[in-house]
């Protein structure tokens, strides 16, 4: 038995490149802006276009978000 037969060849594309700060998707930088405890609440392109804006209830849950299509499917 061929190693080929056993584990099936996946072709895929790289959809998103994870940089410190941010992430590359496609040839878009995407920056995150943290507030003070950390919190990662607003996501921007590189020309600053807002891209996703959260708002948390003090004990953590999200209150508010604005979101574009499938931008931060995992937050």
């Amino acid at each position: 038995m061929s190693l080929f037969n056993i584990f099936p060849i996946f072709t895929s594309v790289l959809k998103r490149v994870l940089v410190d700060g941010g992430y590359i998707e496609g040839t878009t930088y995407h920056f995150y802006m943290n507030d003070h405890l950390g919190n990662n609440r607003v996501v921007a392109n590189a020309s600053g276009t807002l891209v996703q804006k959260i708002h948390y209830y003090p004990f953590g849950s999200v209150f508010a978000s604005t979101t574009g299509a499938g931008k931060q499917p995992y937050k």
